[in-house]
């Protein structure tokens, strides 16, 4: 997919416009910014009549006992189904 900008300003690495990314920068993203290839998820909310994305960054590096996921393909197919 093309994404026409994502920043994490804090670790000083950015995503320039029309890049290509996909669930392995996904993972090298959240790699540098906490240092550990973290689980994500994304859920909708509506709250009064307003809608927007929750986005959830659980603390459970991939590999860990608590992660959901049970292989690399599947933690990287996962980003990918999020972005």
């Amino acid at each position: 997919k093309r994404v026409a900008k994502l920043d994490a300003s804090s670790s000083g690495t950015a995503v320039a416009a029309a890049t290509s990314f996909d669930g392995y920068a996904f993972a090298s993203l959240l790699q540098s910014k906490w240092g550990a290839e973290l689980d994500v998820d994304f859920r909708p909310v509506t709250s009064l009549q307003n809608t927007g994305i929750y986005v959830a960054v659980m603390p459970i590096p991939f590999g860990s006992r608590r992660c959901r996921h049970r292989t690399r393909e599947e933690y990287l197919s996962h980003l990918q189904g999020v972005i």
